[in-house]
């Protein structure tokens, strides 16, 4: 029994270190900056789905030089694990990342959704298409961007069909299963290029669902990149401000951009 419970209460404990690590992590900025990043505009809080609740709200951030591109390219940001109401584009991480994309000449779209009801997503994308002229972007030059638990329902859901207004895909340290299905109904010739992150130290998703998914999407001849910190662990782009985190956002900066720049 003793010999038993050691490793798991030890376990426990590094969970519970890494939930505390990752709740801290939510008032942390990006440790990748460009200049600029202070200069850029927001549009702040349109109501993207209608009903009984107040937080369904969006922000677009803009490089300054957008009003001289009445179509911009915009990445769109999914947050992870969280409700609406935890109004998860106001917090540091989703402003950072905001205003780096704009900084680097990208807009950028954040965005509150109820985890796990991914059908928001969708309604999220279908109103920034709708209204693409007031959100000053372009519709059909789109990337979608998602972050931990969104990887999870956002991939699939821009995977599905493949439309072309979305140009890339980029998953930061998420789980990849339900991908992994959507990708067996797909075509090698539908899909768009692919950017995925994972971290090696990561505390909360298995390696082997990217790993999977990876290697089957590169075996239908899908363009896929993947790129590893090897002492990262989940939400390493806030929390280890070292020389790999850098170069990871720096090439995910280039990927989105050399998909999105071209008419």
């Amino acid at each position: 029994m003793v010999g038993g419970f050691t490793p798991n209460c030890s376990t426990l404990m590094r969970k519970l270190a890494a939930l505390f690590a990752l709740a801290r992590a939510t008032r942390m900025a990006v440790v990748y900056t460009l200049p600029g990043m202070a200069e850029v505009q927001v549009q702040k809080d349109l109501v993207y789905k209608e009903g009984g609740r107040t937080w369904h709200k969006l922000d677009v951030y803009h490089p300054p030089s957008a009003p001289s591109k009445p179509s911009n390219p915009a990445v769109i940001l999914v947050h992870g694990g969280a409700k609406a109401s935890g109004n998860m584009k106001n917090t540091r991480p989703f402003v950072s990342w905001g205003q780096l994309f704009a900084a680097s000449g990208i807009s950028a779209i954040t965005f509150n959704w109820d985890y796990p009801e991914g059908v928001q997503i969708a309604d999220l994308i279908e109103y920034v298409r709708k209204n693409a002229e007031q959100l000053n972007v372009d519709k059909d030059r789109l990337c979608i961007f998602a972050f931990s638990g969104g990887v999870e329902f956002a991939v699939p859901a821009v995977m599905k069909g493949t439309p072309e207004y979305v140009r890339c895909i980029v998953a930061y340290y998420g789980n990849l299963k339900r991908a992994q299905t959507q990708l067996e109904e797909e075509t090698a010739t539908k899909l768009v290029p692919m950017l995925i992150v994972k971290a090696a130290q990561d505390e909360f998703i298995p390696a082997d669902s990217i790993d999977r998914f990876v290697e089957m999407a590169q075996a239908k001849g899908a363009e896929v990149q993947l790129l590893t910190h090897s002492k990262g662990g989940h939400a390493f782009d806030l929390r280890n401000d070292d020389d790999q985190s850098h170069e990871i956002i720096k090439r995910t900066i280039e990927f989105v951009k050399e998909r999105l720049e071209t008419p």
